[in-house]
């Protein structure tokens, strides 16, 4: 980026555009639950379009939860439904580059049993879709350099990524043994990667399990597990620096043996990421600037091999560049 240009195109949000929506999910279960757990939404592939005065969106909702069983076993709930809205806009919008951003805002479920004791649970999944406009605007290089300045930071470019995913089986003993689980949670604390082919991930998972016992007590149970993963393809090692991450999901949980053992069937998603470092000149906001007079530079980077212009925040106050 030159400073040396008469004028400036500084890329800046121009119009911000918030519409609440209802979107709806129903899926079938074998068994009426007693109760559904920590249900969650969150938003896949989303893709719209503005057409006149109308927003038209469509994607995939993934829902996430748990079941409490008739017999106490607690099951995963992971599905994925797909939606589709046409939304009025209270103004016309502006030329330039629509972004298109999903929020979940909340969600209220309903359970209908029918006499064959099959559910049908249905969800209304309250959302807003943020319409938001960005575009070029002519700046004097005078004006901008007032409050801003080229300095030259160290910024990640990721070169490559790759992610696979496997499944392991967990058995503990419960004393006293269990009635009813509660909750199941489960938290990465580190993963890593020995560099030596074949390659070999390792990680630390943290369990922590509530569960009511026959005493009729809630009861906490601590677990921490180190797994390892032999990856299945032959990594890309483009020269950088090699990042893993972690994340796990409880799909199954029950108990065994007259509630003397909880079995957990645990799927772990391992992402590989190489990054390096490199240095660009991008625009500093100075102390004094808020929030909301934050700049947004043009900045070339390479993401998974392939070269583009990304749209960076810049954050950073002069002090810390």
């Amino acid at each position: 980026m030159s400073t040396q240009t008469k004028g400036q195109l500084v890329y800046k949000p121009v119009q911000s555009i918030s519409l609440p929506a209802q979107l709806e999910a129903r899926f079938q279960v074998r068994s009426c639950p007693r109760e559904v757990l920590d249900l969650r939404a969150k938003f896949l592939a989303v893709r719209g379009r503005v057409e006149k005065l109308r927003l038209i969106v469509g994607g995939n909702l993934k829902i996430s939860g748990s079941l409490v069983l008739p017999d106490g076993r607690i099951q995963a709930l992971g599905i994925t439904s797909g939606f589709g809205v046409d939304l009025s806009l209270p103004e016309p919008v502006q030329a330039g580059h629509v972004v298109i951003t999903p929020q979940v805002e909340g969600l209220t479920y309903t359970v209908s049993c029918s006499e064959r004791k099959e559910a049908e649970v249905k969800l209304i999944v309250f959302s807003t879709f943020v319409v938001k406009v960005m575009s070029a605007q002519p700046c004097q290089l005078s004006k901008l350099l007032a409050h801003c300045c080229f300095r030259p930071v160290l910024l990640p470019v990721v070169l490559a990524t790759q992610a696979e995913s496997f499944q392991r089986k967990l058995l503990l003993p419960l004393d006293p043994p269990g009635r009813k689980i509660v909750r199941v949670d489960i938290e990465q604390q580190g993963a890593r990667a020995d560099l030596a082919l074949p390659l070999v991930v390792s990680g630390i998972a943290k369990e922590e399990i509530l569960y009511l016992g026959v005493d009729g007590r809630i009861h906490q149970l601590q677990h921490t597990t180190d797994w390892n993963y032999l990856w299945s393809r032959e990594p890309r090692q483009p020269a950088g620096e090699l990042l893993v991450s972690a994340q796990g999901e409880i799909v199954r949980a029950e108990l065994l043996s007259s509630g003397h053992t909880l079995s957990l069937s645990i799927k772990e998603q391992v992402e590989l990421q190489v990054c390096e470092e490199r240095k660009q000149d991008i625009l500093i906001a100075e102390d004094h600037r808020s929030p909301d007079q934050i700049i947004l530079a043009r900045i070339p980077l390479i993401l998974a091999e392939q070269s583009c212009s990304e749209l960076v925040p810049i954050v950073a106050k002069l002090s810390e560049a």
